[in-house]
């Protein structure tokens, strides 16, 4: 694939990354930075993602809203090593061209956005319409993927199993499902001898979807005022270059002399 690759730093607007954080009760959980490479060909998206982690990480995971319904299949831990890799390609650095019929393209618009089993509480009147649609394991990772006709069942749920969501999710979670949105559950499994992470292995998510865009408003939740966003936005050369396309919210214009 002839690709276009196409860095955005985000920052320090309250962007988020991809998912939100939930815990045990009364457990604080933030994220500071984050790194996305986004892979687009034709409708089908491969999403890997790495995130810092900071407060009790004892026992919690990752939700992200997610298109269709994954199976283990569409989902894999990815050696940190190759987003290194990525940043080390992408560092600036000083280059002279004096090649006479070198051309500069200009970009002022671009396509991308920025912003799918067993029941999982049968019996249960506060979680029906919750569905655990697949469960698997991927590293160090329990995955659920989940489905809800409505944003209070979900938020029970994840309360029974044992996760408390923040009191603004509820509203957030409920544009995704009316949206069409399933979502992934990510339970992050340690050792008890291990030491509390600073950033989450890779986690890389494969789907297929018309809509081209990154679920990024559920984890505003998890800021503590600033949050660091780089994507890496490969994409086939003729589609054009990525940008940044928010219709929902006010953007921020940030003019230098």
């Amino acid at each position: 694939m002839s690709a276009l690759l196409l860095i955005l730093g985000l920052a320090p607007a309250a962007e988020a990354f991809c998912g939100h954080y939930v815990g045990q009760a009364g457990s604080q959980i933030y994220n500071q930075s984050s790194q996305v490479v986004v892979v687009r060909q034709g409708e089908q998206t491969t999403l890997t993602l790495t995130n810092d982690v900071q407060g009790d990480t004892a026992d919690f995971a990752l939700v992200m809203p997610v298109p269709q319904v994954l199976t283990a299949d569409d989902v894999q831990t990815v050696d940190p090593e190759v987003l290194r890799a990525l940043d080390a390609y992408s560092a600036p650095r000083l280059v002279t061209y004096e090649c006479e019929d070198f051309n500069y393209y200009s970009y002022s618009d671009g396509g991308g956005s920025s912003d799918s089993g067993a029941s999982g509480g049968e019996g249960d009147p506060a979680t029906d319409g919750v569905v655990v649609e697949a469960t698997f394991t991927e590293g160090e990772f329990l995955i659920q993927v989940l489905s809800a006709d409505a944003a209070e069942p979900l938020v029970n749920w994840l309360n029974e199993n044992g996760y408390e969501m923040s009191p603004d999710a509820e509203t957030l979670l409920g544009e995704y499902i009316s949206e069409g949105s399933y979502f992934v559950a990510a339970r992050v499994i340690l050792d008890e001898n291990a030491e509390a992470p600073t950033y989450l292995t890779p986690l890389q998510f494969t789907y297929t979807s018309s809509s081209f865009s990154l679920p990024i408003r559920l984890g505003t939740l998890n800021s503590q005022g600033v949050q660091d966003l780089i994507i890496y936005a490969l994409t086939d050369y003729e589609k054009g270059a990525v940008a940044i396309s928010n219709s929902a919210y006010p953007q921020l214009s940030v003019v230098s002399d």
